[in-house]
């Protein structure tokens, strides 16, 4: 892709401040700019996604259609994405999926490494959640009591120095 930028330089006509080129007065675009940022809106009537590709899909297609050739169908793309994205097809709907990386670290215990594209960290510990049948409020009390058990088993003992903080380990789902 940098061997596409110096051609644009040529063409630009810098605007200065204070004696230094500073910016273009115009940006031409190599790329369909759009296609590697993706967006998402709402219009009167119309929504639109249109998810990331991959820059160096993008420009392979580019150069296909200069040379009057069919571009290649892109797979939604996303720099350092560890989660999979996989094609799917229903009916007269086709799109893609992106799933989470996750692992079983015990009986009550999910490890989440991944979320999947677009989804929020609250929404998807939620619907876990949902899932397994804890809530907010008894995973507050669960954790309540085993403090409070704590406390209580515990024998005091002189402290030397205030700087030291207890730290709590907390399971989550998430």
């Amino acid at each position: 892709m940098q061997y596409l930028v110096p051609l644009t330089i040529i063409f630009l006509k810098y605007l200065s401040e204070e004696g230094l080129s500073i910016e273009p007065e115009w940006y031409i675009p190599v790329l369909p700019l759009v296609l590697v940022n993706g967006c998402y809106g709402i219009g009167t009537g119309y929504s639109s996604f249109i998810p990331n590709y991959n820059p160096r899909d993008i420009v392979h297609n580019i150069f296909r259609l200069l040379s009057n050739k069919k571009p290649h169908k892109m797979t939604p793309w996303y720099r350092g994405y560890q989660g999979k994205i996989t094609p799917y097809k229903e009916r007269r709907c086709e799109g893609y999926i992106s799933t989470s990386n996750w692992k079983r670290k015990d009986d009550q215990t999910l490890e989440i490494t991944e979320l999947p594209i677009g989804v929020w960290t609250v929404d998807f510990k939620s619907h876990i959640e949902s899932l397994s049948g804890v809530t907010d409020a008894a995973k507050v009390q669960k954790n309540k009591e085993k403090i409070t058990k704590k406390k209580n088993t515990k024998k005091p003992q002189p402290t030397r120095s205030r700087k030291k903080k207890n730290s709590r380990r907390w399971n989550s789902l998430c």
